[in-house]
């Protein structure tokens, strides 16, 4: 994935488009890989690890709502993705947010659940995946199905503004 990465490091640069991530499935492992590309910093501005929910509601998504149904699921990923975009004043924010396991949520979401939000001005989705694994590769494979997101996000959106090299 680390070729992923730098892909997506150029495409960024090369717009001179920046991105913040508020993870809570993977605390913080998509900012690492962003982090392992020298010169980073001209695109990723940072990001919150939201594991507890009380962060989430820092981050702007509802406490009621998140009592009510829960933080795994495409509403909050996407609030958690707008609203890091606004708050670090980037062009992108991605969010992730999911079940690890052993063990379910209080919902009973299935082990493997992901929610990952994207947002920018151009552009707004969340995609649920299912992934298999234990809780370790869950997570990783949450981080490589975002990058998957953002590289396609980013390079689609480069041609539809008619920027693309």
């Amino acid at each position: 994935m680390s070729d992923l990465v730098e892909k997506i490091g150029k495409k960024l640069e090369s717009k001179n488009w920046t991105i913040a991530t508020a993870e809570s499935l993977t605390a913080g492992l998509l900012s690492a890989s962003f982090c392992n590309i020298a010169g980073s910093s001209k695109w990723f501005f940072g990001g919150v690890i939201c594991y507890n929910n009380k962060v989430k509601e820092m981050l702007g998504v509802d406490g009621d709502f998140i009592e009510k149904h829960g933080a795994v699921n495409c509403k909050t990923a996407y609030a958690l993705a707008k609203n890091i975009s606004k708050k670090f004043n980037t062009d992108i924010g991605i969010s992730l947010t999911g079940v690890a396991g052993p063990d379910s949520d209080p919902q009973d979401t299935p082990v493997g659940t992901v929610h990952i939000g994207f947002f920018s001005q151009e552009d707004c989705e969340c995609q649920k995946v299912l992934i298999k694994g234990n809780r370790n590769q869950i997570r990783a494979r949450a981080v490589d199905e975002a990058m998957r997101i953002i590289f396609k996000k980013i390079t689609k959106q480069g041609e539809q503004n008619g920027k693309d090299e």
